[in-house]
């Protein structure tokens, strides 16, 4: 059996029929290779079977936050969420305070007035990039991969900065940085109310990276946008990722496995 995050497949043969039953399932996707006959035609379909398999190690995963047990971020320390690593650093340059989970459904507290307009619009856990902070987003594994879309809003501190933007900058392996920023517009208030929009990222932020920076920035009615004076606050969650490629030499066990069985049959057909 192999596993492969929101799916797995598994070989098992049928009872008195002398057939070789591969069943593939990844998330809602079946299929099923059934073979009566030992031969070539066998092995292209097992080789099949397991580059399915190992396609799936690569889906899509999700960064919700809920796994993350620190509630309060200063600058340089990092939070863990399953796969992914999410780092902060704060705006001014100097250890300190910058950022905190809060969780949507009791953030009555925290974002009561006018010192922090919080969104209203998620009822679960998100992470809040305050103090002009930014943040770095990994995967622990170290491999590259791709932002493909995320939930965001803007943080509002101030009558002067009304809505949010967005900067995302990816980086290689190497540590330099790949292609130009990205600028993303957040929804401005509805009603004196900030809400999450979706931010599907498409072809415009289409290359695998080893790490990406979200910064914010706040803007005025005129346009005008400044990441100081605690303007550059936003929140972010439900973090959409693909291209997680397994280690190769993951993909080099597989290999060997699939030529034992050719070997072994081999070897069968010579007796």
């Amino acid at each position: 059996m192999i596993s492969a995050g929101n799916g797995s497949c598994f070989t098992r043969q049928a009872i008195g029929l002398g057939a070789l039953i591969i069943i593939l399932e990844l998330g809602d996707f079946v299929a099923t290779f059934n073979q009566t006959r030992v031969g070539g035609k066998l092995f292209k379909q097992l080789a099949l079977a397991a580059a399915l398999c190992t396609a799936g190690v690569a889906n899509a995963g999700v960064l919700t936050f809920e796994g993350a047990t620190t509630p309060f971020v200063f600058s340089g320390e990092s939070i863990t969420d399953g796969k992914y690593t999410v780092t902060s650093y704060n705006g001014s340059g100097v250890p300190g305070f910058s950022g905190m989970l809060i969780d949507g459904a009791e953030q009555g507290d925290i974002c009561a007035g006018a010192e922090l307009k919080c969104p209203q619009n998620n009822t679960s856990t998100y992470y809040a990039s305050l103090a002009d902070s930014y943040i770095f987003l990994e995967l622990n594994s170290g491999n590259s991969f791709r932002l493909e879309s995320f939930d965001a809003s803007f943080i509002g501190t101030s009558s002067v900065f009304t809505r949010g933007l967005l900067v995302l900058q990816g980086f290689g392996q190497d540590g330099l940085a790949l292609g130009g920023a990205l600028q993303v517009g957040l929804p401005p208030a509805v009603s004196g109310q900030y809400n999450f929009g979706n931010v599907v990222l498409g072809d415009l932020f289409s290359t695998e990276f080893a790490f990406i920076r979200i910064l914010g920035y706040g803007c005025n009615d005129a346009g005008q946008c400044n990441r100081t004076q605690n303007a550059g606050n936003f929140a972010i969650d439900n973090i959409v990722t693909s291209g997680d490629v397994p280690e190769p030499a993951t993909l080099g066990l597989l290999g060997l496995g699939l030529l034992g069985m050719t070997a072994l049959r081999r070897r069968k057909q010579a007796a």
